[in-house]
């Protein structure tokens, strides 16, 4: 499987638009956006697609403030596939070029896989935020390692492309 990470393109907005709206409902508990709400988010954010052939079949957006990435939003059309895995080690990426320190989330209390997915990551749980959401965070080389290393496990199975 040949996949494709680099920054949204303008032609690639409604896909992604249409898969944060797919995404929203799987979250545990199920979430809700407006279609203005997350046309807002996805302009505020910066936001890297993981294309296959002609198609975008994931995204992660993000924001950055003082020497952090606060992530927004990661989906994979499907799951298991190495999608969110090229996704995070992209956004890792940006942060070593950028001097990013930290990389910060909230994660569902409920939600078994998104837990399973970021501690493969190298995330760990900082704080309960309320009675449904934690505060995690990892260091970027984390991510860099396990991301990387999750990488050379699979073998040729997949080939990740340098997005621009």
């Amino acid at each position: 499987m040949m996949l494709l990470i680099r920054r949204m393109k303008k032609e690639d907005f409604s896909r992604v638009k249409a898969l944060f709206k797919e995404g929203l409902p799987k979250q545990k508990p199920k979430g809700s956006m407006s279609d203005a709400g997350i046309t807002k988010i996805l302009k505020a954010a910066t936001t890297y697609t993981c294309i296959k052939g002609n198609n975008v079949i994931g995204f992660v957006s993000f924001t950055e403030s003082k020497k952090r990435i606060y992530l927004v939003f990661i989906y994979a059309a499907k799951p298991r596939e190495g999608i969110g895995r090229a996704l995070m080690l992209k956004v890792a990426k940006y942060a070593l070029e950028h001097n990013i320190t930290s990389i910060k989330s909230s994660m569902s209390i409920i939600d078994k896989a998104a837990s399973a997915f970021y501690k493969a990551m190298g995330f760990s749980k900082r704080k309960k935020m309320n009675w449904f959401l934690y505060a995690i965070s990892a260091s970027p080389r984390a991510v860099v390692l396990r991301a990387g290393n999750a990488d050379h496990a699979q073998g040729s199975r997949m080939k990740i492309l340098r997005g621009l």
